[in-house]
């Protein structure tokens, strides 16, 4: 029986679909059989980071906290510490420092990282290499509308104040390698922009991530 051009199109549309839908088939069985399993992104660049005992030695060298003996109160609780992320970063628990009481807060040394842990508020990850020249800023899971900041501070400076948006300063107190402070989040102006140090070992600026208004919208809630 004769077909018309419409007929033909769809008979060959159904085709063309039949055979690439047996293709994708092969394909993907091959791929199964080939190719290795996707790997958690995470776990992979924990596994070829420095080891922990790495991490520790550089961590003892720059902080001084980190060379101090350890105590009790400086080992977080499995209740502010889950067991995924210490197995993710091989976080070495009996080597961290607790940095304040309240509300508490540890630096924890992992593979190549060192980890801020809050109590029952989370925490943040930065490569060791990169420690003393990052801060952390936190606009969630605080009571009330303000932006907390806090960093590590290497040896060989005494002093640390914050820079705000609007140029103002306010200081800091350094204690056990550590600065942290919280700054209302109601005007734009006020937010902070840098942590600035000074003491022996010269100057050195920490710039504070950039907030934007979604960000101000979560702290103010």
């Amino acid at each position: 029986m004769r077909r018309g051009p419409a007929a033909l199109r769809r008979r060959g549309a159904a085709q063309l679909s039949a055979l690439a839908a047996a293709c994708a088939a092969v394909t993907a069985i091959l791929a199964w059989l080939v190719l290795p399993a996707p790997a958690d992104t995470r776990r992979t660049a924990a596994t070829h980071a420095p080891g922990a005992a790495t991490t520790q030695g550089v961590l003892a060298r720059r902080f001084a906290v980190f060379r101090a003996p350890a105590r009790r109160a400086d080992r977080p609780s499995r209740a502010d510490l889950d067991g995924e992320t210490i197995a993710d970063y091989g976080l070495v628990v009996a080597g961290a420092r607790r940095l304040r009481s309240r509300p508490a807060i540890w630096a924890v040394p992992g593979r190549g990282v060192v980890c801020l842990v809050a109590r029952r508020a989370g925490g943040a990850c930065t490569p060791v290499a990169s420690a003393g020249s990052d801060a952390q800023v936190n606009t969630c899971g605080y009571v009330g509308a303000a932006v907390k900041v806090s960093a590590l501070v290497p040896d060989g400076f005494s002093r640390a104040r914050l820079r705000l948006r609007n140029g103002r300063a306010r200081p800091l107190a350094i204690r056990r390698s550590f600065v942290a402070a919280r700054v209302a989040a109601g005007r734009a102006g006020a937010l902070p922009v840098a942590v600035e140090l000074r003491g022996g070992a010269g100057r050195q600026r920490i710039a504070v991530p950039h907030l934007d208004p979604g960000d101000l919208d979560c702290a103010s809630r």
